[in-house]
């Protein structure tokens, strides 16, 4: 009873000290700003504001009329229904959506692991990764997190044995992101690996599979498609063995770089051998260890390539894909550091001091990719408030036809830490004009503007030495 009651107390505790963690090292991008698809999600929420369509909040726009996210963005039409275009609240709702991520995975990494400790090293692991922040600090992220929520809400509510209440959490997870799907395999991992304690009778596994394919073809008849971007393929298109393969590679190389962060890992036999080398000493520790111990390295290892499954057809893949898939490594890592603490003999002290340097270490890496984030927001807010400064009172629908911006696109700019505007230039015009009829072109006098007509014409030239907007 005694022993009941002190686990009981380190669990509350254990609760408000993640929570704690994540506000101690992400609460500064709260005070960051926008940059690339931001003004997109924002412009689409000030678009359903002014309509009348009551489905309007839930719908998307051109730019992502592939996607089905509706409860994205009616959250983006929430907040802006709130604060407008004052950044603050976004990047507070991103904070709290992922202090609530995280409270959920503490919650499940306690269900396995069987103790307060170690389900703790789990979360701070998770929390601490840098390869997360791209989720956290960019209000973009919001999709991850929001489908993290519910996925996680999901998991936890199975592992409870509330069929009901995991299944409209899957719902939810996937009217967030569509990439939620794949929540039966780690459901059925959690059957596989007897993550499952209940008293009762546990929770069936086929209804998450049934709700995941009438998802799909819902989704299909919404959109006319599975999934958004499929390999991009078109019967100009098509996939060929060749690129197949190099789109595996590339995914290989892109995953071991983020999930093994902060160690400097670059290059696809890097990335092989990394994980190779960690499967093997995983599985190894996991045979000497205890049955909890044995739980979570395996569905650790099980749920990464789970959460990562969804992308497999995307052409890309970028950091926060992998925000999902970074809480089942902490999972396996922290199994693997109970087994190890349990072998360890008088190296306990050995062990506990690489894990505060490691965790050290995250977070300093952390620190740098969220200032990366801050920095464009930075230079996306100069160049758009120069922009304005530049030209006070534009007329309704006038097209502005800019040039020199190429390089600040393509991420080549001296002084900007990243690729900027590639998406939401003319979104973010329109949000500071508070004028959706305006028009950007990015050309110069020479280039044809069929559809312009006899609307009024603004051409300028942004100049990199002046960081300034000039007459073109």
């Amino acid at each position: 009873m005694e022993r009941d009651r002190a686990e009981s107390t380190v669990r509350r505790w254990g609760s408000l000290a993640v929570v704690a963690f994540v506000f101690l090292v992400d609460g500064w991008t709260a005070g960051f700003w926008f940059h690339n698809d931001d003004f997109l999600w924002i412009h689409d929420a000030a678009r359903a504001t002014r309509s009348s369509d009551p489905f309007g909040p839930f719908e998307a726009g051109w730019w992502d009329s592939s996607f089905f996210r509706p409860l994205v963005h009616f959250s983006y039409h929430v907040t802006y229904r709130l604060a407008g275009t004052n950044s603050l609240p976004y990047h507070v709702t991103n904070l709290a959506l992922h202090a609530t991520v995280t409270l959920l995975g503490f919650r499940i990494a306690y269900r396995v692991l069987g103790a307060s400790t170690w389900a703790l090293v789990a979360t701070l692991l998770f929390a601490a990764h840098p390869t997360g922040s791209a989720a956290v600090a960019w209000v973009s992220g919001r999709t991850e997190l929001l489908c993290g929520v519910f996925y996680l809400g999901a998991l936890l509510a199975h592992l409870h044995a509330r069929p009901w209440v995991a299944l409209l959490l899957f719902v939810a997870a996937l009217c967030s992101k569509e990439t939620a799907f794949s929540l039966p395999l780690a459901v059925a991992g959690m059957r596989l690996f007897r993550i499952e304690r209940s008293e009762g009778k546990p929770s069936p596994v086929w209804p998450y599979f049934v709700v995941a394919g009438s998802y799909l073809l819902v989704r299909y008849r919404v959109t006319d498609e599975f999934a958004p971007g499929v390999l991009g393929l078109s019967a100009t298109n098509p996939l060929t063995l060749d690129r197949a393969i190099g789109l595996l590679r590339g995914k290989i190389t892109m995953l071991g770089q983020y999930l093994f962060e902060p160690l400097p890992l670059r290059g696809f036999w890097r990335s092989v051998l990394a994980f190779c080398v960690v499967f093997v000493m995983a599985e190894t520790l996991a045979r000497r260890g205890d049955a909890l111990g044995r739980s979570a390295i395996r569905f650790g290892l099980f749920f990464v390539p789970v959460a990562i499954l969804p992308y497999a057809g995307w052409q890309g893949f970028q950091p926060w894909y992998a925000y999902l898939a970074i809480w089942g490594s902490a999972l396996a890592a922290s199994g693997c550091c109970r087994v190890l603490f349990a072998m360890a003999g008088r190296f306990r002290c050995a062990l506990a001091v690489f894990l505060v340097v490691w965790l050290a270490a995250s977070v300093v890496s952390r620190e740098i990719h969220s200032e990366t984030e801050r920095q464009a927001g930075v230079w996306s807010r100069a160049v758009l408030e120069e922009f304005v400064r530049r030209v006070r009172d534009p007329q309704p629908g006038t097209v502005f036809v800019v040039s020199g911006l190429e390089r600040l696109r393509l991420g080549l700019e001296p002084g900007a830490p990243k690729a900027l505007f590639v998406f939401g230039f003319e979104e973010g015009l329109r949000l500071a004009y508070r004028d959706s009829t305006l028009s950007v072109v990015f050309g110069d006098r020479a280039t044809p503007l069929l559809f312009a007509g006899q609307r009024p014409k603004v051409y300028l030239r942004w100049d990199s030495r002046t960081r300034s907007f000039v007459p073109d």
